[in-house]
């Protein structure tokens, strides 16, 4: 294999290996007085910003030297009757819901937007009836796999709970997704409609433990497609640092603009993805074809 087929596989393998990091977000932390391990709020808005549903594509900078995180998540905690305990969770800042009666299969149809798409971990209806009622309903999204209109459900079902009277409503929604549109399905049967008065949205709570140095210039960065969680030497020491970590504030995101520039250029488009796999793919086999006949031809 003569010298020039080894610097184009390195340059391809080089390009391919180097796609999906870049970072479409970045946000300044707050500076700290002194050096130690401190805690960083993973606030709805923050994990929204994030690619990856693990947040795996969060990191933190110190220039050029990457810092490593744990991350911590609250307690999960809902009460023997239901009711939520709020300082485990943040509320989600923008809930907006519409609702539709269907008369000929006696349901009705909450639609639940966001203005982006949200980890959602718990949802507390406020209802208002008769003085006794007991409903079924379904939790569900949109059906993604429907190809013609009318033959298939629009909904795809998530999870069944009932709507009780005397009984606060809380809905767990499980797994680390993101929604941007919910749907609630009421089965009515007979009865008069149920009013929905107020839905809330909540994201259980969740932090990052860094140690940060004095006077020293922090920066999180996050958006990036198709990155490992990563692995530090830290997560060994989860019970080595106090749960008393004090924490400091993120500031405003920003987008990254040098990154998002480059991952948009033609080296960084799925364009130039492929037409360096289906090259290097021919090289390789044009290679072993050429190594077979050299090898015949000794023989």
């Amino acid at each position: 294999m003569n010298c020039k087929a080894y610097v184009l596989i390195f340059l391809l393998g080089y390009s391919l290996s180097g796609m999906g990091q870049n970072f479409k977000w970045r946000a300044p932390l707050q500076k700290v007085d002194s050096s130690g391990f401190y805690n960083i709020g993973l606030s709805p808005e923050l994990v929204s910003k994030t690619a990856s549903t693990d947040l795996a594509d969060i990191r933190i900078y110190e220039k050029d030297k990457e810092i490593a995180w744990l991350l911590r998540k609250g307690t999960d905690s809902t009460d023997t009757i239901g009711r939520l305990n709020i300082s485990h969770y943040s509320l989600i800042p923008y809930t907006v819901f519409k609702t539709r009666e269907i008369k000929t299969s006696k349901q009705s149809v909450v639609e639940i937007n966001f203005d982006k798409a949200y980890q959602i971990d718990k949802l507390r209806l406020t209802v208002d009836g008769f003085k006794f009622y007991r409903r079924e309903a379904w939790l569900a999204k949109k059906n993604g796999d429907i190809r013609q209109k009318g033959n298939q459900d629009p909904y795809q079902l998530m999870d069944s709970f009932i709507i009780l009277s005397g009984k606060p409503t809380i809905i767990e929604l499980k797994g680390a997704n993101r929604y941007k549109t919910l749907y609630l399905i009421i089965e009515n049967e007979d009865n008069l409609p149920l009013t929905v008065k107020k839905i809330e949205a909540y994201q259980q709570n969740m932090h990052l433990t860094a140690y940060l140095e004095k006077d020293k210039t922090y920066i999180l960065k996050t958006g990036a497609q198709d990155m490992s969680f990563p692995r530090y030497d830290l997560s060994y020491f989860n019970d080595s640092i106090s749960n008393g970590v004090p924490f400091i504030k993120v500031g405003n995101f920003s987008q990254n603009k040098a990154e998002v520039k480059k991952a948009t250029t033609f080296f960084n488009s799925k364009a130039w993805i492929w037409a360096a796999l289906t090259a290097l793919i021919g090289i390789l086999g044009y290679l072993s074809y050429k190594m077979i006949r050299e090898m015949q031809n000794k023989k």
